[in-house]
């Protein structure tokens, strides 16, 4: 049932996001960067599915439950959800930040990003002890943070989302640059 909810989720965001891009409900930015961070997020679920448990005899990861379809959708449909968790972060930014947002540094729009990915990251692995459906591997590069039901939340995830939401904000200065502010 996990997998099920997992793959239904991160085709619904794709299809939902440009259905309120087109209806012009979400600042313009939104859709160009919900694709800025499945690009980010490919890149790591990428790596973790090519030393994951079928490519490797001491895999980045333990999946309990195998995925119910062709293995190399997986990396795929996370990426879907990685932009939209990016995309999510962009709430908190825009409740906590007036406006013009994005359109130049600022330490408060970088630290609502960073602590979104923060926390998004720890409960999305929580969830996923808790329903069984995958653990990362502790290893001398992959620490234990600490123990949770059977398995263990990891240090690499969570340094991954320390580092992913700079390179997102990066990005998103970077187009919001050529964008302009949002009309008001």
């Amino acid at each position: 049932m996990f997998f099920a909810l997992d793959v239904a989720v991160a085709i619904a965001l794709p299809f939902s996001l440009f259905a309120l891009h087109r209806r012009r409900s979400l600042p313009r930015c939104v859709w160009p960067l919900y694709w800025l961070g499945v690009a980010i997020g490919l890149s790591w679920e990428l790596g973790y599915h090519f030393t994951g448990p079928l490519y490797s005899d001491t895999p980045s990861y333990l999946q309990a439950t195998p995925y119910p379809f062709h293995p190399l959708a997986q990396p795929f449909m996370h990426a879907l959800w990685d932009g939209g968790l990016f995309v999510a972060g962009l709430a908190p930014l825009w409740w906590l930040c007036a406006p013009p947002r994005l359109q130049g540094f600022s330490w408060r729009e970088l630290a609502i990003l960073v602590t979104w990915g923060q926390l998004q990251e720890l409960c999305v692995e929580l969830v996923a002890q808790a329903t069984g459906a995958w653990s990362f591997t502790p290893s001398w590069w992959n620490p234990v943070l600490f123990e949770f039901g059977e398995g263990a939340i990891t240090l690499a995830p969570q340094l991954i989302w320390l580092v992913a939401p700079c390179v997102f904000y990066a990005g998103a200065l970077a187009l919001n640059r050529r964008l302009g502010p949002d009309p008001a």
